[in-house]
């Protein structure tokens, strides 16, 4: 019978970097991940103690546990373009409140913070998922433009208001703080990205099939632009903050350089060269960084492949044209 202890042993290792500073132990990770589900479902940590007959501390301890099996599951999904092991329906702490976390020990009073922040953005996360890339949900919503727009613009409100009341101290951060350690409050501007940039490649979706063009409607169509160019780019720029100790999932980063190569492979001839030079320029702001930091190193690694191959290997300019003229 597993036991609380046995769950947090799994959720060690599943913190623990991979062995090649580039490879995601993905097959591993999922796997163990599963496991930790299911043997946190059998001691029936997907129910909320609250009411059950325990002594304070362990109740608090239960929630806490619960919640990060619930997190980990959204954010490795995320990273690992893999269904979710838990559906948030049969998950009752789904998020984190500011009792479950009053009497941990050694918890500043940001750690706090930047944790309950966490835990709403993770709940957010989890919309996305169910709301735009389940199995069934993704294949109804890649031919309907209009239907993918309206679960995208509510999602995409639901998230902006969340990062707009964030607390002044959230905004003042760079990749290292003082001490010369990893500001874990960059780590909510990172996530905060990586659920966007998500959010936006399902708004694109239906327009990656060939022959069909942007939306006619013009404010349909400046959701498009927008979600082509504006976010990527800006998530570019802000990768020059990263530094040698930026800490956080490996294929954060790597979503931009992924979305951007998507959009030079699947733009119309006319706006082909302009997709091509924005990858570019994001692949050149990461070279420079790269030579210090693993997780640019990953991001720019996947995106090189590409161009090792030959980037006319995988898309020929000329077809592009022909198939979107």
């Amino acid at each position: 019978m597993p036991t609380i202890a046995t769950i947090q042993a799994g959720l060690i290792l599943l913190l623990r970097p991979p062995v090649e500073e580039l490879v995601l132990d993905s097959a591993f990770k999922w796997t163990l991940l599963g496991t930790v589900v299911s043997a946190s479902q059998s001691i029936g940590l997907h129910l909320d103690a609250r009411s059950w007959k325990l002594p304070q501390e362990e109740v608090l301890l239960r929630r806490r546990i619960s919640w990060t099996v619930f997190a980990f599951d959204k954010w490795l999904a995320l990273s690992l373009g893999r269904p979710c092991h838990i559906n948030r329906l049969d998950w009752l702490v789904v998020e984190l409140e500011d009792a479950d976390l009053k009497n941990e020990v050694g918890f500043t009073r940001s750690e706090h913070s930047i944790c309950l922040q966490i835990s709403k953005l993770s709940s957010i996360l989890d919309r996305v998922l169910a709301e735009l890339y389940s199995i069934r949900t993704a294949m109804s919503l890649v031919y309907d433009h209009k239907a993918t727009l309206k679960v995208s613009q509510s999602l995409l409100v639901l998230l902006t208001s969340w990062y707009q009341s964030l607390d002044p101290f959230f905004h003042t951060t760079t990749a290292e703080d003082l001490s010369g350690e990893p500001d874990p409050r960059f780590l909510i501007h990172l996530s905060y990205h990586a659920v966007k940039i998500t959010i936006l490649r399902a708004l694109l979706r239906p327009f990656y099939r060939a022959g069909v063009t942007a939306p006619n409607d013009p404010i349909e169509h400046a959701e498009w632009e927008s979600a082509k160019y504006h976010q990527p780019l800006s998530m570019c720029l802000r990768s020059e903050q990263a530094t040698t100790k930026l800490s956080g999932p490996l294929t954060h980063l790597a979503m931009i350089t992924n979305l951007l190569c998507l959009l030079a492979i699947t733009s119309p001839s006319e706006e082909f060269a302009g997709a091509l030079s924005s990858l570019n320029q994001a692949r050149a702001i990461f070279r420079v960084q790269a030579r210090s930091c693993p997780m640019i190193q990953f991001a720019l690694l996947r995106i090189d492949a590409i161009f090792w191959v030959g980037f006319d290997a995988v898309i020929d300019s000329k077809n592009n044209e022909n198939e979107h003229s």
